[in-house]
C-alpha cells in the first residue's frame, strides 16, 4: 500500500525540489540571499554599506570644505582691508633683522656711520624739495651695514626692507610684509601660501604666470600701505636689497619662462621705485654689492635718475 502511495508522490516531490531550485537560482540572479534577511537584496545590502562609506567620508570633508570655502569667500574682504594692513604694519615695525653682519658693527662702526649721514643728507634734500635724484642706489661691501645703520638711525620713521634674495623661497607677501609680523605674519603666510596653491591648481596656468599676478597684487597693496603713510605726514624709507639676484636669475635661468618672470620683476621693481620716489610717497635705497648688477634695459631709468656711490669699510 506504502509502495503505490509512494509511487505516486515520487514525481510530486521531484516536481516540488526542481522547482525549489529554480526558485533559489532566480533568486540568487535577482540579488536574494536565503542566508540573511530572504526581504532584503544583496544590491540593497551594498548600496547601503556605500551610503553609510559616503557619509562618513562626507562628515570627514565637511570641516575641510567649509574652511576653504570660507576661505575662498572671504579673499575679497581680506585682499581689500588685511594685506594693505599688513603691510603698513610691516613698514613701521623695527627693523633690528637688517643688521646681519653684527660681527663687522664695532669695528666699522664708524665708517658705516658715515655713510649712513651723506643718505641721510641726500635723502633729506630730497624730502625738502631740492633737484636732487629720486633714487639712491649705494653699492660696495660696506653698503649692507650703511643700509642697516640708516635704518636704525630713522627715529621712529617707517622704513620698509625688500630683500629680494629671499624671493626664491618666499611669496610675495613674505618678502614685502609677513617676515616682519611674528606669530601673526605666520598665520596669513600660511593662508596667502594656501590661496597660491589652491589659484594655482584652479587656474592650471604655468606657474610663473600666477607669480606675476601675485607680485601685482602684493605690490599694489604695498604701495597703498606707502601712499597711506606718505599722505599721513610719515613718508617711509624703503631699503631694496639684492636686486642683483633678479639680474642673475636672468643670466643663468634655462627656460624661457624664468628667463621672463626674471626680466619682468627687473622692470617692476624698477619702474615702482621711480614712482615711488619721484611721486614724493618715499625715498628709495637701493643696496647693491657692485655697479655691475645695474646692466641691463631694465635699470636704464634707474642709473640716468638715480644718485649712485660706493660704500667702503
Amino acid at each position: 500500500m506504502a509502495l503505490p502511495l509512494l509511487r505516486h508522490r515520487l514525481p510530486r516531490i521531484g516536481g516540488l525540489v526542481v522547482r525549489q531550485g529554480a526558485l533559489a537560482r532566480l533568486c540568487w540572479r535577482n540579488g536574494r540571499s536565503y542566508a540573511s534577511d530572504p526581504s532584503k537584496s544583496a544590491a540593497e545590502d551594498v548600496a547601503t554599506k556605500n551610503w553609510s562609506v559616503s557619509r562618513t567620508m562626507l562628515k570627514a570633508l565637511l570641516v575641510p570644505g567649509l574652511a576653504l570655502g570660507i576661505s575662498v569667500s572671504m579673499w575679497p574682504l581680506f585682499d581689500l582691508f588685511v594685506l594693505p594692513w599688513a603691510c603698513k604694519k610691516a613698514i613701521e615695525s623695527p627693523k633690528s633683522d637688517m643688521d646681519n653682519c653684527s660681527r663687522l658693527e664695532q669695528q666699522d662702526a664708524s665708517k658705516e656711520a658715515a655713510v649712513a649721514e651723506r643718505l641721510g643728507i641726500i635723502l633729506q634734500d630730497r624730502a625738502s624739495g631740492s633737484p636732487k635724484p629720486s633714487v639712491v642706489v649705494l653699492y660696495g661691501e660696506a653698503a649692507p651695514q650703511a643700509a642697516a645703520a640708516l635704518a636704525r638711525s630713522a627715529d621712529g620713521r617707517p622704513c620698509a626692507h625688500i630683500d629680494l634674495g629671499q624671493i626664491i623661497l618666499s611669496n610675495p607677501y613674505e618678502v614685502l610684509a609677513f617676515r616682519f609680523l611674528g606669530p601673526l605674519g605666520d598665520f596669513l603666510n600660511t593662508y596667502v601660501k594656501a590661496a597660491i596653491f589652491l589659484g594655482s591648481l584652479l587656474s592650471q596656468r604655468h606657474p610663473h604666470i600666477d607669480a606675476l599676478l601675485y607680485t601685482h597684487n602684493a605690490c599694489n597693496n604695498f604701495n597703498r600701505a606707502v601712499q597711506e603713510l606718505a599722505a599721513a605726514g610719515r613718508r617711509p624709507l624703503v631699503i631694496v636689497q639684492d636686486v642683483d639676484y633678479l639680474v642673475n636669475l636672468l643670466e643663468v635661468a634655462v627656460f624661457p619662462e624664468t628667463k621672463g618672470l626674471a626680466s619682468h620683476l627687473c622692470s617692476i621693481v624698477s619702474q615702482q621705485s621711480l614712482q615711488l620716489a619721484n611721486n614724493g610717497f618715499a625715498d628709495i635705497v637701493w643696496i647693491l654689492p657692485s655697479r655691475e648688477a645695474l646692466k641691463g634695459p631694465a635699470f636704464k631709468k634707474i642709473r640716468s635718475q638715480a644718485c649712485i656711490f660706493e660704500a667702503k669699510h
